[in-house]
């Protein structure tokens, strides 16, 4: 059985600061998965992850005119069960991650994180009242964007298997990130309709064949790499520590108001929604 927990981010400073006033930060999930996206100044070094936006895996797939070059230029075929697909519009919806600090009921005190999540940053903001936090999320989202939108949040799963054959949604990450018990909250305001690179890039066949109409999207929040929500001062939902006091369970709670103990179990928001029609990028694992 899953424990509670309470959500916590991970950041330097001056950011910390800056959630505590209220300020998410929600970045387009291509940020964090596609290289290429990424500002030569990123501070994301430790939170990338090519598969983010992975859609869909294939058991025996296997392409025999597709290949890998290594950098001692060395040619090499890629094997069956490497592939899969991205999906463009999923690549494009915005996230805020936070970490999942698990308590052990059984136990009474909180269970110690990997060293690793100190490479997020020297401060973390512990949201001791994470029920409340994501209502106000909710509601900004609700005053900003009024039904044109859609989110969830739950646990991010480490499921990608790139020996299977199934669907994967935005909560899915390979087993490698495990560590970062992430908790996630995504944003999707292209309601369907694609960035102009996407549609330039469109062949005339794939319009052919396309099931529905190509529609362009002009939201500029939809198209920006990121956006900031503002859901006012959370001081009285939450405090600031430094990042070295996780790694100690019982200075964790020294800090925790005592009301707050233990956590609440989070209940995950899933809206279901239709599928849309869509294109994918092809991508491969590396052997």
């Amino acid at each position: 059985m899953e424990n509670p927990y309470f959500l916590v981010k991970v950041v330097n400073k001056q950011w910390a600061e800056k959630f505590m006033d209220g300020e998410v930060f929600m970045r387009a999930i291509a940020c964090f998965g596609d290289l290429s996206r990424r500002s030569k100044d990123s501070q994301n070094q430790f939170r990338g992850d090519v598969l983010e936006g992975f859609s869909y895996s294939f058991k025996n797939y296997h392409n025999p005119f597709a290949y890998i070059e290594d950098t001692s230029g060395n040619i090499s075929e890629i094997a069956p069960n490497q592939v899969g697909l991205i999906d463009v519009l999923k690549y494009r919806e915005k996230i805020f991650c936070l970490y999942a600090l698990e308590y052990d009921i059984q136990k009474s005190q909180f269970i110690v994180p990997d060293e690793r999540i100190s490479e997020f940053g020297d401060t973390a903001v512990i949201v001791y009242k994470p029920q409340v936090f994501l209502y106000r999320v909710c509601q900004e989202m609700l005053g900003r964007f009024g039904n044109d939108f859609w989110t969830s949040f739950m646990r991010v799963d480490y499921d990608v298997d790139f020996s299977t054959e199934r669907p994967y949604d935005e909560f899915s990450k390979a087993p490698s990130y495990s560590w970062q018990k992430e908790f996630r909250i995504a944003l999707d305001l292209a309601q369907g309709k694609f960035d102009p690179d996407t549609i330039s890039n469109i062949t005339d066949f794939a319009r052919l064949t396309f099931p529905g109409k190509i529609e362009e999207d002009t939201n500029p929040d939809s198209l920006a790499d990121s956006i900031t929500l503002n859901i006012g001062d959370m001081r009285d939902i939450s405090i600031s520590v430094p990042v070295f006091t996780l790694f100690d369970g019982k200075a964790i709670e020294a800090h925790i108001p005592k009301d707050a103990l233990p956590p609440y179990f989070i209940t995950p928001l899933i809206v279901p929604r239709p599928p849309k029609p869509t294109f994918f990028k092809l991508v491969s694992q590396l052997p």
